[in-house]
């Protein structure tokens, strides 16, 4: 019940009444449709996407992947690439151990690019299998056998992004090619390249999904089909994806640096969409464009939906503990490993930041003496978990959630504990002197 819960009678307590969140949804009929069409629109195009884009990419791989004479020939014509590519990390790369970061940057400049303007630019659109075979390979190009190309930019860009307001990633001879991946590849997904290093780290990790992030889940039952697909996933294309959230952030901030970023972003997008329009013979790049943007949108919210989908104010006073979701490493080598230890330093997530966040992490679930049990799961990935919640699916999560030390809990008592860190957080029943005492107004860190 909640009145067990610890840090009710403070939260309860007299005090001035919470001040109203800028970003908390506003529900009206116009609006409502309008989500409902881009949520229904997101999800058919996601069904009919995964499946083209994907599923062939998998089964051309399949038998270089089971078959050991086709992995031994092209693992010795791989050797000569693995080294220069070593080489050239050596070379251009601050930290020598991003070599993977070197791989993804090397398939962007000399695949993607060339293949999106050729697409988007030079061949003519018509409707013709041809065209759809276009169509299919480019989304191929981009997402790869079972998304795995589509994660492993994310992480790319995601990475640089952060690199940025570290001095960022290549040495000084190379510094024309920093950020390359963020400004060369988004636009092809309809993204904005300024998404990871402004908006990302100076409201995301600034405000750390509390009730000033433009893309707080607080306001949502976490474990609702509707509130995902017809409520905030379609928000988050109109304020995220498209800009216009991020513009009126930084405008009522008066932060005119990345306002002028931002403007600058979107105008290098729509440009791009529009030069396509006036050199094709019919509008199917411009609605092409669009439907990735859709598929972006679907694809990069499922897995934040996932990493903020724990959350309780009531049970800690540190916000870096209780609204985050770990995945274990040895379970997820692609996502990122200690999104604890992410947010609470802030780090860059490059190779050399790796064995900070494992340290981190190690210190501060072992050594916390107060019996407090984090959101860290074992033997799935953000999707895997993200799947489950659609399903309200808490007795296969509950069995996958890892206990912290000196923390002893039963099945059911797992159960409650996810169904309670999942709900709608109505935070007007508090004080605004609690909510902001457990930083869920204000920001947490300054990284501007």
């Amino acid at each position: 019940a909640d009145e067990n819960i610890p840090g009710l009678v403070s939260a309860k307590a007299p005090g001035t009444p919470a001040r109203r969140s800028l970003w908390e949804p506003v529900e009206h009929p116009v609006t409502n449709v309008l989500y409902a069409i881009i949520g229904v629109s997101s999800v058919v195009l996601w069904i009919i996407d995964c499946p083209l884009s994907t599923r062939p990419c998998s089964i051309l791989f399949k038998p270089l992947t089971d078959s050991k004479k086709v992995q031994a020939f092209f693992g010795k014509l791989r050797l000569p690439y693995v080294w220069a590519e070593r080489a050239l990390t050596k070379i251009m790369f601050k930290d020598p151990g991003d070599t993977a970061h070197m791989r993804l940057l090397l398939y962007v400049w000399f695949v993607v690019v060339p293949f999106h303007v050729y697409l988007h630019y030079v061949y003519q659109w018509g409707y013709d299998l041809k065209t759809v075979g276009m169509m299919i390979a480019l989304s191929t190009v981009n997402y790869g056998p079972s998304f795995a190309t589509a994660k492993a930019f994310f992480g790319l860009i995601h990475l640089e992004g952060h690199a940025a307001w570290r001095g960022g990633l290549m040495k000084r001879p190379f510094w024309f090619l920093e950020r390359s991946a963020e400004w060369m590849w988004t636009p092809i997904q309809g993204a904005l390249p300024e998404g990871p290093r402004t908006f990302h780290v100076c409201m995301h990790h600034k405000y750390f999904n509390n009730l000033d992030d433009l893309t707080c889940t607080l306001f949502y039952d976490r474990a609702s089909k509707k509130d995902f697909f017809l409520k905030f996933m379609p928000r988050m294309y109109v304020l995220r994806t498209l800009g216009f959230g991020m513009l009126y952030h930084f405008y009522l901030k008066k932060s005119w640096k990345n306002f002028k970023r931002q403007v600058v972003a979107m105008v290098w997008v729509y440009a791009q969409v529009a030069l396509a329009a006036l050199l094709q013979p019919t509008w199917l790049p411009v609605i092409h464009m669009l439907a990735m943007q859709l598929v972006y949108t679907m694809f990069y919210f499922v897995n934040e939906w996932g990493m903020h989908a724990f959350i309780d104010p009531l049970e800690s006073n540190n916000p870096f503990l209780e609204k985050n979701t770990t995945i274990l490493p040895d379970t997820n080598y692609q996502s990122e490993a200690y999104h604890l230890s992410h947010h609470a330093k802030n780090t860059s997530y490059a190779a050399k930041d790796k064995y900070k966040e494992q340290k981190f992490y190690e210190v501060e679930v072992n050594t916390d003496k107060n019996r407090r049990q984090y959101n860290c799961f074992s033997g799935m990935v953000y999707l895997d978990l993200f799947k489950k919640l659609m399903k309200a699916d808490f007795d296969s999560l509950a069995e996958h959630l890892v206990l912290s030390k000196n923390v002893e809990m039963s099945h059911k008592e797992k159960v409650e504990l996810l169904k309670r860190r999942t709900r709608k957080f109505d935070y007007r029943s508090y004080t605004q002197e609690f909510l902001e005492s457990r930083g869920f107004y204000g920001p947490l860190m300054h990284v501007e």
